[in-house]
């Protein structure tokens, strides 16, 4: 979803991922599946002139993990923390 008009640029990014098959073990039991997960972005930015502009990147709000587990959710293999982040950048146009 975006909003853009004037010297305003505001987007928010939404990604989801269902979970899929990630690995085949010799029996179904043994096979690792990737769980699903969901993350948010933010991106805005202002335009003060034709050569002065201004904008954040803002990764991961929801601060999703990444989990896989095998055979059954029950069984969790490994949990990845990815946090969030925040770029803020000011350009300038010579």
């Amino acid at each position: 979803m975006f909003y853009a008009r004037g010297p305003i640029d505001l987007r928010v990014f939404v990604n989801y991922r269902s979970p899929y098959l990630a690995g085949v073990g010799a029996r179904a039991v043994l096979d690792t599946y990737e769980d699903e997960r969901t993350t948010v972005s933010f991106f805005a930015k202002y335009k003060f002139n034709r050569r002065v502009t201004a904008n954040i990147d803002v990764n991961n709000i929801t601060d999703t993990s990444k989990r896989s587990y095998q055979g059954d959710p029950s069984n969790p293999r490994s949990v990845r923390y990815f946090d969030w982040a925040v770029n803020f950048r000011v350009g300038l146009n010579l």
